[in-house]
């Protein structure tokens, strides 16, 4: 087994308290809107809270805490308060504090916040603490309680970072189930089927990542550069579907590189327009397809792969849309797919009109 970038689950924890500062905002701006203005009380409440949350993204956290203990002041069971307070203590890394008024929001009967706000940041605080073991209780109290991906999620991150490589697996498993498209349980899924010697799968995961994922998203070169490197001249290698468990022994006999795609190598260009990385990648997508088609999809043996990301990948094929795909994975380093693309909006619509009602469509 590999060793896990403690690196990367860092960067995992950046990006779930950016999640959390985009539901903040969300729901901060929806309280304000839709409550009537009654009482002067409330309106008050509601303007420090405001006034902590601006404070709090200008990176002014003791200023965002005394804002909303002025709101604590006027409503002191504002569940709201407490969970802002402890996500300024969180921002300031005193995670004792985090954790005593995140207990504070969890018992306040007013201005409910949304369960998966709270279990996320109060695993996350665990997380970073190092107290593991604690994180994945108050997880699994979360997942009692609203049973959303983003628990199952943060959950699996945590088993990551504890090396606990199939309660990690399941969880991610757990929150696609109930989100497909997420693009962090599908990245780390992949690796984690790859370190398993499932190459296929990792490769319909990552093939499906890179177009529900923004190319600013700070992973997503990892993945392209993962879906355009060049194979080593004259390894003609097809990876099997189903699983080889003793993934070192293959990798040494056939000498492959594993940040490759393992199809077959790129030797047709298809326009001479495009740049490499767009033919490397259109190829490589119509070659999976055989594959799955010469060795059959029942050998795959992960049902979100079996069901949803394999097939995805051989309807890409068979519509026709394997030119959509690579120029929309293209697009930000090949200019010639961002002016095809430009050129072809009616042909873009129905790519994402056919993907989304075949995502709408299967029961995982």
């Amino acid at each position: 087994m590999r060793n896990i970038s403690l690196l990367s689950i860092g960067l995992l924890r950046t990006i779930t308290r950016r999640t959390l500062k985009c539901i903040k905002l969300i729901v901060g701006v929806a309280i304000i809107s839709i409550l009537p203005i009654s009482t002067l009380a409330q309106e008050t409440h509601d303007e420090w809270l405001s006034s902590g949350i601006m404070a709090h993204d200008e990176g002014e956290y003791e200023k965002a805490i005394e804002c909303y203990n002025k709101a604590l002041k006027i409503e002191p069971s504002s569940c709201k308060a407490f969970y802002e307070i402890a996500y300024s203590y969180y921002a300031l890394e005193d995670y004792k504090k985090a954790v005593k008024y995140l207990k504070k929001a969890e018992k306040a009967k007013k201005y409910r916040i949304d369960e998966t706000m709270l279990y996320s940041m109060w695993g996350s605080i665990l997380d970073d603490w190092g107290k593991l073991e604690e994180a994945l209780k108050i997880y699994s109290k979360g997942v009692n309680l609203s049973n959303n991906h983003l628990l199952f999620y943060n959950r699996g991150v945590t088993y990551y970072r504890m090396s606990d490589i199939e309660n990690a697996k399941n969880d991610f498993i757990k929150s696609l189930q109930q989100n497909c498209t997420h693009s962090n349980s599908i990245r780390l899924l992949a690796d984690i089927r790859e370190i398993e010697g499932h190459l296929a799968e990792s490769f319909f995961l990552r093939a499906f990542y890179l177009i529900v994922t923004s190319p600013k998203h700070q992973f997503h070169s990892l993945v392209y550069d993962f879906m355009t490197e060049e194979k080593k001249k004259g390894d003609k290698t097809t990876i099997e579907i189903g699983s080889d468990k003793n993934f070192a022994t293959v990798i040494k006999k056939h000498n492959i590189n594993t940040k490759l795609i393992f199809a077959n190598p790129c030797d047709t260009i298809y326009d001479e327009l495009f740049t490499k990385d767009y033919n490397i990648v259109r190829y490589r997508l119509v070659s999976m397809e055989q594959n799955i088609k010469e060795q059959g999809i029942d050998k795959i043996e992960l049902d979100l792969c079996r069901k949803l990301y394999a097939p995805i990948l051989i309807g890409i094929v068979e519509k026709g849309y394997e030119d959509i795909y690579a120029a929309i994975v293209t697009h930000e380093t090949d200019e010639m797919s961002r002016l095809w693309i430009e050129a072809n909006e009616q042909r873009i619509d129905e790519f994402y009109e056919w993907l989304n009602n075949y995502i709408k469509d299967i029961e995982l």
